[in-house]
Parts: structure tokens; C-alpha cells; sequence
């Protein structure tokens, strides 16, 4: 609705010179490849060029962005690397506590231990 009754409002163009992101991935991926390589590189093109660069900051937030846990999960399991069901362990296994009358399951913790005396103390 907002931008039907303002078209181009809001939108904005960074006025930064934009790294090919494709690339820069790329490179990442190879062995001794960092961030603050890559934007050295970044910054002497743009020099070179002539166009303003982003800092080192900047760059590190828009060129490594994370997917969330549940893109993640959709991904993997899509390609058949996950299971989409968690296994949870069925209900038949779980043998609850019986007992023959009220009060007759009772439990104590404690333990025993042997003294210098050679006397056995429940504690």
C-alpha cells in the first residue's frame, strides 16, 4: 500500500561500489583466502576506478550474510541429508513405575560408605 501512494520512496541505491558478491564466494572457498584480503582488493579497484568503497565492516556484513537454522533444515532435507521427522522415542518403551499397593514404591537416595573403623554408614 505504501508504495502504491509513494512509488521510489524508501528505495535506495548504496552509494558504495558493490563487490561481484559471486566471486568474492568463490574465493573464499580457496585455501589462505580471507575477508581482509578480499576487501584490500575491493578497496584498490575502487581506487583504481575511482568510486567510493564500503569499510571493512560493512563489507564483512554484506558479503557473509547466514541463512537461519530453518533455511538450513529445508535445504538438507530437500536434498535428502536430514531426516524432516526428529525420531522421538515411542511411548510403548517408557515402563512407568508400578506398584502393588499405595505406599509400596518408595526410593532413597543414598549411598553407603565404609569408615576408617571398618563401620558401614548409610548416608
Amino acid at each position: 500500500m505504501y508504495l502504491a501512494l509513494f512509488p521510489g520512496r524508501g528505495v535506495r541505491e548504496s552509494v558504495f561500489a558493490q563487490p561481484d558478491w559471486v566471486q568474492v564466494h568463490r574465493e573464499l572457498a580457496r585455501v589462505g583466502v580471507t575477508l581482509k584480503l578480499l576487501h584490500q582488493e575491493y578497496l584498490d579497484g575502487c581506487s583504481r576506478a575511482g568510486q567510493a568503497a564500503m569499510s571493512y565492516d560493512r563489507f564483512c556484513r554484506l558479503g557473509t550474510r547466514v541463512p537461519s537454522g530453518a533455511t538450513i533444515a529445508r535445504l538438507l532435507s530437500a536434498v535428502g541429508q536430514v531426516d524432516a521427522a526428529p525420531k522421538k522415542r515411542p511411548k510403548s518403551s517408557c515402563i512407568p513405575f508400578t506398584r502393588a499397593t499405595a505406599m509400596a514404591l518408595w526410593q532413597l537416595d543414598a549411598f553407603e560408605y565404609r569408615l576408617a573403623t571398618g563401620a558401614v554408614v548409610t548416608i
